[in-house]
C-alpha cells in the first residue's frame, strides 16, 4: 500500500492527493484573479508528486491561453538526502526567491510547492518592500496550521488527509480478511474546495477587562495606592526644582548653591 506518493513500477495499491488537480487549482485560483505571469517554486526532486503539480500548472496556463516561459518554474535545493527534521527548509526558498526578484520584469503570481517555502518568500518581499497580494500574489500547498498566521494569511490548497487516512486503513482491513476488493488499484483524492483562504483558525482575543461586579471586586482586591507624601517618595521635575529654588532664594538673605539666576547676597 502506497500512499501519497506512487511508484507506478511497482504495481501496489496507491491512494493520495489529486496533484495534478490541486496545482491546475492553484494556477487557475491565481489566474482567475488577474495574474499572467506566474513563477512555481518546487522542491528540486524527481518525484510523481511534483511532476503531477507542475503537470496542472501547465494544463491551467495552457487553458487561459498564457504562456509558460523558461525560468517560471524555480527548483528549491532539496534536503532529504540530509538527516533533517524537516526537509522543507525557508532559507532555501528564501534564496531562490530572491534571486526571482532580481529579474527586471517579476510575475503577477508566485504558486509554492509548500507552505513552508512560502515562509522565506514572504521575507523576501517585505525586504524588497513588496506587499502580499497588492504587489504579488502568493499561492500555497499543504495547509499548514502555521499559514493562517501569517501576514496577509496564506492561501493555500488543503490536502484530503483525513479521506486519505480512511480510505487507505479500509483498504488495507480487507486485504488483511482476505476479502475480494473491488476499488480500483490507484485512487486520487481531489483536494477540498477552498477560496481564497480565509483563515482556519485565529489567534485567541486578548482577555477582555472585568466589567461591572467583577471589575469592582478586582479593585477591592487590589493594594490602596498610598497617597502623596506618605510612605512614597515623588521625584520632583525640572520646573518643580526651579520654583522651590526660587522660593528659597526670596526667604534667605544669600543663595550659593541654587541655579536660579540671583547673585547671592550678605
Amino acid at each position: 500500500m502506497l500512499i501519497n506518493r506512487d511508484l507506478p513500477d511497482l504495481g501496489y495499491r496507491f491512494v493520495g492527493t489529486d496533484n495534478e488537480l490541486g496545482g491546475h487549482r492553484a494556477a487557475a485560483h491565481a489566474i482567475a484573479r488577474g495574474a499572467r505571469s506566474i513563477v512555481v517554486l518546487e522542491e528540486d526532486l524527481p518525484i510523481t508528486t511534483i511532476d503531477h503539480r507542475i503537470a496542472g500548472f501547465r494544463r491551467a496556463m495552457a487553458e487561459a491561453g498564457l504562456p509558460v516561459p523558461r525560468g517560471s518554474i524555480m527548483r528549491v535545493p532539496t534536503r532529504r538526502h540530509e538527516h533533517v527534521a524537516l526537509p522543507w527548509q525557508p532559507q532555501q526558498a528564501y534564496q531562490v526567491a530572491r534571486r526571482m526578484l532580481r529579474r527586471s520584469r517579476l510575475p503577477d503570481a508566485v504558486v509554492v510547492g509548500n507552505d513552508y517555502f512560502a515562509l522565506g518568500l514572504y521575507r523576501a518581499l517585505e525586504e524588497h518592500g513588496l506587499k502580499v497580494p497588492d504587489d504579488m500574489m502568493v499561492i500555497g500547498f499543504g495547509d499548514h496550521p502555521f499559514s493562517a498566521f501569517l501576514s496577509p494569511p496564506l492561501t493555500t490548497v488543503r490536502l484530503p488527509a483525513d479521506e486519505i487516512g480512511t480510505i487507505a486503513v479500509d483498504l488495507l482491513l480487507e486485504e488483511i480478511a482476505g476479502g475480494r476488493n473491488a476499488r480500483p488499484l490507484k485512487q486520487l483524492i481531489a483536494p477540498p474546495p477552498w477560496s481564497n483562504a480565509a483563515p482556519r483558525c485565529a489567534p485567541d482575543p486578548p482577555p477582555a477587562r472585568p466589567a461591572g461586579r467583577l471589575r469592582r471586586r478586582h479593585a477591592a482586591r487590589a493594594p490602596a495606592r498610598p497617597a502623596p507624601g506618605r510612605g512614597r517618595s515623588l521625584r520632583a521635575g525640572p520646573r518643580t526644582t526651579a520654583r522651590r529654588a526660587t522660593r528659597l532664594c526670596a526667604r534667605r538673605p544669600r543663595c550659593d548653591s541654587c541655579r536660579c539666576g540671583r547673585s547671592p547676597g550678605r
